[in-house]
């Protein structure tokens, strides 16, 4: 399977995630279903409402995941992999 990452900087934080998945978005949907790292995201959107459809990420943004073509994962199954974080 593919590997894909998302890098968290800024500010007095860092990390780095590392998803086995075939796509992108498979990699996005595993992270968001993993029980370890729902404190992570939350439903509550810009109005401060609940709103199931709409996901903010505290930690990785959608928009920041890439592939690690140098690497590959020998897994069944998509599933998280890798994550090191932290925030100062």
């Amino acid at each position: 399977m593919k590997v894909f990452a998302n890098r968290l900087s800024g500010g007095y934080r860092g990390g780095v995630i590392l998803v086995a998945a075939n796509t992108v978005k498979e990699a996005i949907d595993t992270f968001h279903k993993d029980p370890l790292f729902t404190y992570m995201w939350t439903h509550i959107d810009k109005d401060n409402n609940w709103n199931e459809e709409y996901i903010y990420d505290f930690y990785y943004q959608s928009d920041n995941w890439y592939e690690e073509t140098k690497l590959t994962a020998n897994v069944d199954k998509p599933q998280v992999i890798l994550e090191g974080s932290y925030v100062e």
